[in-house]
This record gives structure tokens, sequence and C-alpha cells, in this order.
């Protein structure tokens, strides 16, 4: 606002006429920052809650009345340092400065609410009323930044009126949108001093009294305007404005813009909202009656005490066509009483929405649903399109009934409501792909209220009572087709028609519609994604054929493999089998035949396997196995383990099943494939796992490769969440991958020729074996098998490793034996008499600390097999036999003495004190090998055809009992080390099995038993080359070691004082 004061004169009691219309448009400047002041203060002005939420409210909710606001005594202050300053979208500051008390009134008349927020609507661009009772002032003024005139109320005060002009807007169509445009009446001053500032002088002005009035910007009909009468220095002034009106520097279109930027503001700007409310209820009301129509049927369908879940319905269903056939059920629902205490959730949707149901409905309707009749009486039909149902619903009766969701309800005191209902179904995950899925897609029909209904509409804005009459409405929430968020038809409100829309720009279903955020208010739980409303009804059930299929075929197989009777492990089959390849070596096969029909019979139900999570696989009916099975890798030469598998895969099984009546499932059978007819055939290669025991891989696992698996001329039934289907299937081609495979993973493929027609598998989405499959779980399904290791590779299969560490095993006990046999040989080796009184060195006096060392060479030593070497304390027997050629070196420390006895002329102090060093041996068809009592055949053994070998062997020996500190008992326990073993083949015995390999070289270290004195424990380092394969040694050198055993073995003759000590 831009009020000028003109020029004055050397005296301004000269013009008092001049000052009179100065001082009047300044004042009603003022009189505007007071109303800002009183209106916007937080602390005792018309901001403050204590005063805007408690106002007092004459008339009705949902009626006309009025509202009023007051405030006592406002005291507000803004020093010269920290005045009030404000802006508006011109960038024109507004200062004020200086103290008032205010007492004023807000009257503001329309439509009453009912919500403390927001208790009234305004009914129309002047429906506001701001009466300043009683403004006392003390050095107030008002400053613009357009402006150098200011009038500041030295000490004074005044009351006036002000009523500003409402805009539309963009919410509700509502004037509620305060502009600058402002009328000012009854303006008057009280006895005041105030101070007059121009741009050219300064001046005081005594005041009065005035009745002023003031048109800012345009209102009733005036447009910057002023006139009325003031009273300056004591004499009366007509102010009339002239020419100049309120501001003379008045732009209109500048004037305007200075507010067109205030939020909700509908543009462009208008003040034509009477009567806007009607429409915009009517409109809201349509809407809320869909949903109220839409909710209700959702309750309905789902409701088991007396809607179309409930016993009385279910029995009502009444079937077009007889079971298995294309037709429609129908079920009724009559007389349905639903309560509600207020608050009832009665659903939450996928974004977290809920709906919130309160009150009382009587409700009568029938569900028809078209598709494939079942005969089951939660599913009576299977959906063959994605509008399978219709629902015809007819509310005789509410009671105080609301549906609520995001804050706003239509709550209908009494009345009736009908309408049709066809919601959109899209592909069920749960019922095999087929359209089973309600989504949040659906068609209304014929939507209409009974004459009288009476209802309360409540929303953000308030609470408006209407009666509902005469209504025709058809709605689509979401898109289907053609038609997206469609609202159409017309409702009667309060005795008035409105035809949708009511307003052009506020059309549809929800006003607030977005595509991608309403889908996905439903798209969740067992939904197929991505979403498909293609509901050919067979594809789903190929593709639940071939899935089951694939499991069946994998029940057949294991079943074969596992029959003692006349299966894979049948006593005869086993004798028959027939093993190609070289004893001991890779790339050798063994074949299982099942040449006569093997005949089980499962009876009404045989568990043929249980995961490690309890889930138990089960079978019936009666079905004669034949087929193979393939075994790939090392002949072994033993008829119970012809083969021991070198890569991860190394089974195949080929299989053909004639079913009678068969049926498999899992858990709790909520999906059978029976065959009731018809045969089956295919192959699979399971993958193994390493058995800890052996190394070896050949405990089966789940994870396989299923191929060709066909059906041929079979009737079958896939049962499914306890719906049945009769099938014909004349054949397949399927190929699958039960878990991760090398190439796939949890996937199926093929064909399968079903009904007459051909399908391609996948029957659409991915091709997935297990809809649930989860790597995680799956592998946790299997891995609880009690010594089961997964293998990452073929690698990890190819038995490298484990015939390199038990060749290392060996080579260590050849050493041990040659080390002893040697030691002991009378001949030529270290017992030789002549060897014994001839040491190459000796070191120390008798009596005194030293050693003795003696060598052999060229020492040609034999042996037969018939006696053994060695027998321990267990009775575990050791053998040899063959040829030597040795150069070995003998050292012993310990007591010197003067006899030349081995061990008179040196007695061993401690258990350490021994090392031979074979520093070459000839093997000549050596062989070693233990034996246990009573048994047939060599716990282990080795055969070395030839080669040469050479390392350390360092004997632990024990105290001798009858004289201590005297160690010369000989124990098993020995220190081994650079063991090497060059260009020798070796034949690897462990009972009945046979393995040969050949060594390039080695170089071990070994430690047999425990001792402390060396800190090693049944050790086994290094490293050997076999076959061309380098294999890193870090392992025990006993598998299964028990200290308490191994002690046993050498402490039972009583010549030991005390075992050698552990580490």
């Amino acid at each position: 606002m831009l009020l000028a004061v003109a020029p004055l004169s050397a005296c301004a009691r000269c013009a008092p006429g001049r000052v009179g219309h100065g001082v009047a448009r300044l004042t009603i400047r003022n009189v505007g920052a007071i109303a800002e002041l009183a209106l916007t203060d937080a602390r005792c002005g018309f901001a403050a809650d204590a005063v805007n939420l408690n106002p007092r409210i004459d008339g009705a909710t949902g009626q006309a009345g009025t509202v009023t606001w007051t405030i006592e005594a406002c005291e507000v202050e803004f020093p010269a340092e920290a005045p009030y300053v404000s802006e508006d979208c011109n960038g024109t500051t507004t200062t004020i400065m200086g103290r008032a008390v205010i007492t004023a009134r807000k009257v503001v008349q329309g439509l009453l609410t009912g919500t403390p927020e927001n208790p009234v609507i305004p009914a129309g661009p002047d429906a506001v009323t701001l009466q300043i009772m009683s403004a006392e002032l003390h050095g107030f003024s008002a400053e613009t930044s357009i402006s150098p005139n200011i009038l500041t109320v030295v000490d004074g005060g005044l009351k006036a009126t002000l009523r500003p002009r409402l805009a539309v807007d963009t919410e509700h169509g509502a004037c509620s949108i305060p502009t600058s445009n402002a009328l000012f009446e009854g303006v008057e001053y009280f006895p005041s001093l105030v101070h007059v500032k121009t741009d050219a002088r300064e001046f005081d002005v005594e005041v009065g009294r005035s009745d002023l009035t003031a048109i800012n910007g345009d209102h009733s009909g005036y447009e910057n305007a002023i006139f009325g009468e003031i009273e300056v220095w004591g004499g009366t002034e007509v102010v009339d404005g002239g020419d100049e009106g309120l501001d003379p520097d008045y732009e209109r279109d500048f004037f305007h813009a200075g507010y067109q930027c205030k939020a909700g503001l509908a543009q462009p700007v208008n003040f034509t909202c009477e009567g806007f409310l009607a429409p915009v209820l009517a409109q809201n009301a349509a809407r809320l009656s869909i949903r109220t129509l839409a909710r209700l049927a959702t309750v309905l369908d789902a409701d088991t005490k007396c809607g179309f879940s409930s016993e009385a319905a279910l029995d009502s269903t009444q079937r077009s066509a007889p079971v298995g056939a294309f037709g429609t059920a129908t079920q009724r629902v009559d007389g349905c009483v639903l309560e509600f205490p207020e608050g009832t959730v009665v659903k939450e949707d996928c974004v977290g929405v809920q709906t919130v149901m309160s009150g009382k409905v009587v409700v009568s309707a029938t569900k028809a649903i078209t598709g494939r009749l079942t005969g089951d009486r939660l599913t009576p039909a299977v959906p063959v399109n994605d509008a399978p149902a219709v629902i015809e619903v007819e509310v005789q009766a509410f009671e105080d009934f609301a549906v609520t969701e995001n804050g706003s309800d239509l709550r209908i005191k009494q009345g009736g409501l009908h309408g049709t209902l066809m919601p959109r179904t899209a592909q069920d995950a749960e019922r095999s792909g087929a359209c089973g899925f309600v989504t949040g897609i659906a068609r209304m029909s014929d939507v209409g209220w009974a004459a009288g209904t009476e209802a309360q509409l409540d929303s953000s804005s308030g609470a408006f009572d209407l009666e509902l009459g005469d209504t025709r409405l058809t709605a689509v929430s979401g898109a289907w087709g053609s038609d997206s968020n469609l609202l159409d038809g017309y409702i009667e409100v309060n005795g008035e028609r409105f035809s949708l829309p009511t307003d052009p720009a506020d059309d549809g279903l929800d006003p607030e519609y977005d595509a991608a955020a309403y889908d996905a208010t439903w798209q969740c739980g067992s939904l197929v994604e991505p979403v498909s409303f293609a509901c050919e009804f067979e594809a789903p059930l190929a593709q639940g054929t071939a899935q089951l299929t694939i499991q069946m075929a994998g029940a057949l197989a294991g079943a074969l493999d596992a029959d003692a009777r006349c299966g894979f492990s049948s006593p005869a089959v086993m004798a028959a089998a027939r093993v190609e390849g070289d004893l001991g070596r890779r790339g050798a096969a063994v074949t299982y035949t099942v040449n006569a029909p093997c005949r089980v019979d499962f009876g009404a139900g045989t568990e043929l396997s249980r995961d490690c999570g309890g889930v138990a696989t089960y079978a019936s009916g009666v079905v004669e196995l034949t087929g193979t099975k393939v075994v790939r890798g090392i002949a072994t030469g033993d008829p119970s383990t012809p083969i021991v598998p070198t890569s991860r895969t190394p089974a195949e099984i080929h299989f053909s099943a004639r079913a009678e009546g068969l049926s498999v499932w899992t858990g709790q059978g909520a999906e059978v494939l029976t065959a009731k007819q018809g045969t089956l055939q295919g192959s699979l290669a399971p993958r193994t796992g390493i058995d800890a025991a052996t190394g070896a891989c050949s405990i089966a696992t789940p994870v396989a490769r299923f191929s060709e698996v066909a059906w041929q001329n079979a009737n079958l039934r896939l049962t499914k969440d306890g719906l049945a289907f009769d099938l014909r299937v004349d054949r397949s081609s399927l190929e699958a991958q039960n878990g991760p495979g090398d190439v796939w993973e949890n996937h199926l493929e093929g064909s399968l020729h079903m009904e007459g027609k051909d399908f391609d598998i996948p029957a659409g989405g991915h091709p997935v074996l297990n809809p649930g499959y989860e790597r995680g779980a799956f592998f946790e399904s299997f891995t609880c098998t009690p010594g089961l290791s997964l293998a990452p590779d073929d690698e990890a299969c190819d038995m490298y490793q484990v015939l390199g560490e038990n060749a290392a095993r060996l080579i260590a006990l050849s050493a041990g034996t040659i080390a002893s046999a040697v030691n002991a040989d009378e001949e030529c080796g270290f017992d030789d008499f002549f060897v014994m009184v001839d040491p190459d060195r000796a070191v120390g006096d008798e009596g005194q600390h030293g050693l003795l060392e003696w060598s052999i060479d060229g020492c040609g030593i034999s042996h037969g097999p018939g006696t053994p070497s060695g027998v321990d304390c267990v009775g575990v027997e050791t053998y040899w036999q063959g040829g030597l050629q040795v150069d070995a070196r003998r050292t012993v420390t310990g007591l010197r003495t003067s006899e030349y006895w081995i061990f008179d002329s040196i007695i061993p102090s401690d258990p350490a004190s021994v090392r031979i060093e074979l520093e070459q041996v000839g093997l000549n068809d050596f062989s070693v090998w233990n034996m246990e009592g009573g048994e047939v055949y060599p716990t282990q053994g080795v055969a070395i055809g030839g080669g040469t070998l050479s390392g350390v062997v360092m004997p632990i020996t024990a105290e001798r009992r009858d004289d201590p500190g005297r160690y010369d008992v000989a124990t098993p326990v020995a220190h081994m080390e650079h063991l090497r073993l060059r260009a020798a083949p070796l034949q690897i015995r462990s009972g009945r099995m046979t393995f040969e390999v050949f060594v390039d070289d080695s170089d071990i270290e070994a430690f047999n038993g425990s001792y402390a004195g060396v800190g090693m424990t049944n050790a086994l380092a290094g490293h050997i080359v076999v076959d061309g394969r380098r294999v890193e040694l870090a392992a025990p050198l006993v598998p299964g070691y028990s200290q308490a055993d191994f002690d046993a073995s050498y402490m039972c003759d009583g010549v030991v004082r005390a075992r050698v000590a552990p580490e």
C-alpha cells in the first residue's frame, strides 16, 4: 500500500485539509499492520493455540453458522532494533515498530465442519470480519519499502473493522485465501498524538476523533478509495480521497501481483465460490459410495459367519454343469448381519493403508463364479479368464455404518445400497498360475442408494450431513482395458441431482490417482510377477504337471536305487554288475542292470525320504521299475564298492516305471501327482558330496540333472490346494536341474502333450522347477547328512588328494618298517656283529655322554610273506615282503660304556637318542601291510614295484622299567622327515580295494603318535607328486587317531616303565 502525504508549506497548520487527508491515508496502513499482528501472533493473538482451538461456534455441524475467535488485551511490541518485517509477492517489505495492546474479534460465516483445526468453510469471499475493538498504541508505526511517508502514533489508539476479500483455493474450490483486497470501515481514533514524517519534513498532529472508510484494492464495487472525516488540531476535516484515492501511486496490476504467489491460491484468481460446496460434496459422496460397496463386498466374501465363506453359503452352491466341465458356480447369502465395533481393521493393503469399519449392516448377495468346476466347496470353480466372478450386493439396512480410509469416510446412519461388483483377477502363484488372485482392479455398476438414505460425509474439511436418493453409478478402480479410474453416472444429494463429474477438472474415482502408486497397493502376496491377466487354464496345469513329474522321477529313481529286494541294491543285481576298466585305474565304470520288472507296492503311503528340515517325501500305489545305473571312477576290485568316484557327478541312472495308481508328494501333500496308469521314463545324474570317512564323493545329494523325462499314454491326476484335475498326457520330453548345476539352477524346460494340445515348458513365466526355491534353504535341506561336505567342483572329487595322502601315509609306514628291518638285520644290517663292533665314529669316554655312529652300504635284505615282522599289543600284525638294497647310517647318543654290545656300548639316555638315515634304499617288489586279528584283507597296505627311497627315521624309545634312565625300549612313536620316494609304481590296498598310482617324487615329514619333546602329534606334512599331480600334505598321519588307543598298542609287556610323554 503506497500512501502519500501531500507536500506542505512551511506552515503545516496552514493546510489542515491536506494534513487530514495524509493522516487518514497513513492511518489505514497502520490499521492493516495492527490486523496483521493480531492474526499472526502465536503468543496471545489469533495464531495462539489457546485462541485458535477455542472459538465460539454458533450453529450445528454440517449446517451454516458462524465461528468467532476473540483476543483480549494482546500486547505486542517490536523495538526499532528488532522490528516485525513482512514481504509480499512483489518483494515490497512492511516494517512495523512500537507497542500495541489489541482487543479484537474474528468472525467467519460459513459451513460448520466439526473439526477443531478447520471448524468452518467460509461461505463466500466476504465471509470474514475482523473487528479491532481497541488498539492502544505507543510509538507505533508501519513503513513500506516503496514509500518514504510514515505515521507514528506517539500515544493514543483506535478501533476499526476490516473485511478482507477471500479468493478461491485449489484444494476445495472454497474462498479461503485472504488477499490484499480489503474494506476498512468504522476507523475511529481515540484522542491521539501522531507524528508525520515525509521525505520533506516532520511534524506532530493532534488527532481528536475520526470516522473513516477505505477500500484497499478492489472491494464492494469500489477501488482504491477513502472517505469520511477526521479531526486534526481541533478541527474536523472531510476526507474524500479526491482523484488520488487511498493510494495516490496505486497501479492495479502491481497491486494484485502482490498477493498472487500465495500458497493454495487458484489461478487465475477468482472470488466466485458461492454454492461451491454442494457439487463437491456430491462428487465425493459418489466416490465414497463406490468405496463402500467395494469394501463391503470384500468383507462379505471372506466372512465365515454368514458371508460367502460361511457353511451356509458354501452349501448353497449351485452348478450349471458337471464337475470337471466348464460352467458357473453360484452361491447365495441372505440377510447376513455384519457388525463392526468402532475401529475394526478389516484390511491392510500392500503399502500399509488400513481399511477400518464400524457400525452394522444387513446384506444379501449373490456370487457367480465361471470357470472349470472343481467340486471343491472352497474353490468351486477355477477361473479361465480375468473376470470370473460377479457379485450382486443389496444392503437392506445400515445402522451408523462407516468405511474409513486415509481419514475420510461416508457414515451411513440409515438407508440402503445396491450394486454389482466384478473384480479383476490375475495369475496366482499359490494356484498354479490360475487367475485366482483378486487384484485391486474392479468394475462396479448399477450402484444406487435407497431413497431417504441419511449419511454424513467426514473428511479433513469437516463433517457434512447428506440425504442420498436416486443414484446410478458406474466405476472402474484402477485400469481395465480402455477404462482407467472411471466414475460416471449421477447421484442425488439433499434433493438435488448431480451428474458426474460435477467439475470437469475434478473427475475420476480417485482424484489423486496414479496408476503405478495404485497398483502398488495390491501387488504383493502370492501374485505372479510380472503381473499377468492371461488366464488360460490349461497352461498352469501343464506347468504344474511338468514340475511334479520331475519330483516323481527323482523319487522313483531313488526308490529303484535303494531297493534291496530287486533294485540296484539287491544282492542279485550287485553280483551281476559289469565292471569295465583296469583294476586300480581311473576311467573305469560299473553298470548295474534291473531287467526284470521290480514291483514295488507303496501301499496307502510309504515314506521314501526325510530331509534335514523334517519334510518327508511319500509314495502310494504300485509301480514296476526297470533300469540301469552306471558309476564312473576308479575300479577297486571290491564287489561291494567296485568303483570309487572321481567326479562330483559320477553316476547316471536310467529308469522306466509303469505306474498303477502311483502318487508322489512331499510334506502335507498340498501338491500331488497321481499316475492312474502310464509309463514314465528318463535319466538323472545326481551330484555327490564328499564322505568324510573315505574322502570320496560317494554321498548322493538332491542336486541332480534330469534328462529325457517322458510320459507315455498316461492318465494323470494333478491335485493342488485341494483341487483335483484329471489330465491325459500322451507324451512329454522334459529337462530339469534340481538345485544348482553346472549350467542351470532350479530349471525346467521341454514340452508336454496334454489334453490333445502341445505345451512348451515353461508354460509362461520363467523356466523354474520349484517356485518356492531358495538356494540357502535348499542346501540346508540335506547338508545335515552325517559326514557330508559339499564338493565345490570336480577337482575336489578327483581323488588325487585322497590317494596322495594315503600314498604318503604308506610311504611313512614303509620307511618305518624298512628302518626297523635294517636295525634288526643280523646279516648286514645294524645288528650284524661286525657292524656293531666297528662304529664309524665314537664320541665320549666311558661314563661320559657321547655318541656312536654306524653305516652300512649295499645291504641286501629280503623277507617272505608268511611271518609277521611285528605284532602290537592289540593284535595288529605288520607284514612285509620283497627285496631291499640299503645304504644307511645310524646314530645313537647317550651314556658311553666299555661294552661293545650295541646297547651296552652306549646307553640311550632320552627318548630321542636314535637317528636312522636311509641314505638310499632300492626297492624290489616291496610290500608292507597291516592285518587286524580275524580279518582276511589288510586294513592298509602298499606294494611298491620299484624306485628308490631315502629319508630320516627317528624312533622315540621308552624308558626301561627295570633300568631307569635307560631309553632302549622300542615304541611305535617315530619322527620321519625328508622321505623321498622317486619313480615308484604303488599299489595301495585298503580292505578289498586296490588303487594303482605312480609316485614321481615326494618330500614327506610324518610323526607317528605324539611326543612332547618334539611337539608333534600324528602329523603328515610336505608334498608328494602322484601321477604327475603335486599334492600338498597337511593332514593327520592316522585318520581317527586316539591317544589312548595308540598308547595301548605298545603298553602291554611290562618292560616299559611309562608311556612316551605325549604333546
